[in-house]
């Protein structure tokens, strides 16, 4: 019984950890802050380069997740819809520029990955999970460099639907 009593305590306690999210970070209606990253061919890319475009800028973790493949797709696919909104997507993960790089041509992407393994952007925009990297997590930025929404996602279709419907929205919102 006492052995039970401290498995279950150690798993509550694990799963609270895991499930705790830092408070900080930008919120809609606050200024994105800039930021400067390599993307997957080492070249540096900067937030403010974008600016006067909508940006959707998704965090991720693994890349070798089945789930994380299934995003990044996801945003492929609705290509049209973005360059129809002026909307650039931008992925940011906390891997290395070389796994990015090989994510990035087996998924065919047409939009940059920005390696952030020292975590700053990941900090600065208060989305790390429990585990240390990045929560999947969308942010919507209009074009005079505010954040519109944010997503947080699991589901893939959910997302997807998200993200359209909060680009509806801030297309139909007067500037």
């Amino acid at each position: 019984m006492r052995t039970t009593n401290i498995i279950f305590s150690l798993l509550v306690t694990t799963l609270l950890f895991l499930g705790c999210e830092a408070e900080e970070g930008v919120p809609p209606g606050m200024p994105a802050p800039d930021f400067t990253l390599r993307n997957q061919y080492s070249r540096n890319t900067s937030l403010s380069k974008f600016h006067g475009n909508i940006i959707i800028l998704f965090f991720f973790g693994r890349t070798e997740n089945e789930q994380t493949i299934e995003f990044a797709k996801t945003f492929e696919e609705d290509k049209k819809i973005y360059d129809h909104a002026n909307a650039i997507v931008l992925g940011i993960s906390h891997k290395k520029e070389g796994v990015l790089r090989s994510f990035h041509q087996q998924l065919k992407l047409s939009f940059d990955i920005l390696s952030d393994s020292k975590k700053t952007v990941i900090d600065l925009y208060g989305v790390k999970s429990g585990l240390g990297g990045p929560k999947r997590t969308t942010l919507i930025i209009d074009k005079q460099g505010v954040v519109f929404s944010i997503i947080d996602y699991e589901d893939v279709e959910e997302h997807r639907q998200e993200i359209h419907a909060e680009l509806e929205r801030l297309l139909e919102t007067p500037s």
